[in-house]
This record gives C-alpha cells, sequence and structure tokens, in this order.
C-alpha cells in the first residue's frame, strides 16, 4: 500500500471502522456511546431519587424527638453521612460518564466510574456470600436468602453496565489512536510534498537516467 492509498484510507475511514461488532452491545443492536450515556442517565435518575429519600430521612430523623439512646442517634446519623457522601461522589461519577459519552472526549474520566463500578461488585458478592454463609448456618433464616436473591438481581445490570462502558471506553481509545496516525500521515504528507525532486535538485538533469522511486507502506 502506498503512501497516498493510506492517506486516503485514513481520512475516508475505510482502515478503522467505528461501528465493528466489537463496539456494540445486545448482539449488534446497540452501539456502546449509546448504550453507555443511556445508562448513565438511568442511573443518574434512580441515584437522584435515592439521594433525596436518603436526605428526606436524613431530615425526618434529626427533627423528631426520639427516646432511643444517644449511642444508637449517633450511629444512625454516621450511616446516614455516609451513606449521602457515597451517593453524592457516585452521582459525580455518572455526570461526567453522560459528559463523556455525549462529547466522546476525557476517555480517561471513565476509568473513575470503572473503579467505583467494581468496588461496588466487590461489595456485593461479599454481602451475597456473607448472607449465603448465613442462611446455612440458621436453615430457617430466610430472610438472608431474600437478600441474597435481591443482590443477584441487582448485580446483573451493573455489570452489564460495567461491561458497556469498558466497551466504550475501548472505543474512544481506538478512536485516538486511529486519529493520531491520521494526522501524523497528513503531516508527513505536507512534508514530503516539499521535497525537491531529483529534477528541481540538479539542473543538468536531461530526464534520461532513471529518476530514485520512493516507496510508501
Amino acid at each position: 500500500m502506498t503512501f497516498e492509498t493510506s492517506l486516503e484510507c485514513i481520512r475516508n475511514g475505510s482502515i478503522w471502522d467505528p461501528n465493528l461488532d466489537k463496539y456494540r452491545m445486545l448482539r449488534g443492536r446497540v452501539h456502546a456511546k449509546t448504550a453507555t450515556l443511556w445508562i448513565g442517565i438511568g442511573q443518574l435518575l434512580l441515584v437522584t431519587l435515592y439521594y433525596i429519600a436518603l436526605l428526606s430521612f436524613y431530615v425526618k430523623f434529626e427533627l423528631e424527638d426520639s427516646s432511643d439512646e444517644r449511642s444508637f442517634r449517633a450511629w444512625t446519623f454516621r450511616l446516614l453521612k455516609a451513606q449521602l457522601i457515597a451517593v453524592s461522589i457516585h452521582a459525580l461519577f455518572l455526570v461526567l460518564l453522560i459528559h463523556v459519552a455525549r462529547t466522546g472526549t476525557m476517555a480517561d474520566c471513565l476509568l473513575l466510574f470503572v473503579i467505583s463500578t467494581s468496588s461496588m461488585v466487590v461489595n456485593i458478592f461479599e454481602q451475597i456470600a456473607l448472607n449465603g454463609a448465613l442462611f446455612w448456618q440458621q436453615s430457617s433464616h430466610s430472610l438472608a436468602l431474600y437478600k441474597s436473591i435481591i443482590l443477584m438481581c441487582c448485580l446483573v445490570p451493573i455489570l452489564f453496565g460495567l461491561l458497556t462502558v469498558c466497551t466504550y471506553y475501548r472505543y474512544l481509545c481506538d478512536k485516538q489512536i486511529f486519529g493520531e496516525i491520521s494526522l501524523q500521515l497528513e503531516a508527513l504528507y505536507q512534508e514530503v510534498q516539499h521535497v525537491e525532486t531529483p529534477s528541481q535538485a540538479d539542473p543538468a538533469f536531461d530526464g534520461k537516467e532513471e529518476a530514485t522511486s520512493y516507496c510508501y507502506i
């Protein structure tokens, strides 16, 4: 393949196809970019509702005059504050995820979402293992079994979202690589255009001598 042919292929996008099956989800029906955008919007909506519920419970618990022990109230406040902070951080990651899905820039921000979701998956597996051990120790304790089933049902969409974001990150990395290759080829092509031919460099060149040929790969 000559240099001009390679440059033309890069410009036309015939070397890299952004619609390959490896960049699509659900058996090629949805592109990873679209799937990532909708996953981010859906999770942000759920996280917002959960945050509002936590905040209302926190305010209600603080205003009510309860006769509970102070240690229990202090523990509850710490738990609610930790939950609010965790949900706020996850919401920030979701906002970054939606921004990346809409603009196609700042691909490294996806790693924050991947790390956060991976830690969530590990925590869910730990909870499932703990509930499973509790269920086997107390066979009549059906609550642990129900919790494990709910956690496993929640784990499926989380894993799908993680896989989708990783696929989209791969897509952005490949897009950046081929974009850099295109820029380098164009810059090299512009430099080659200014290189003098042997007939221009030597006035005594009569055209009978064999010209030097250049081959670009």
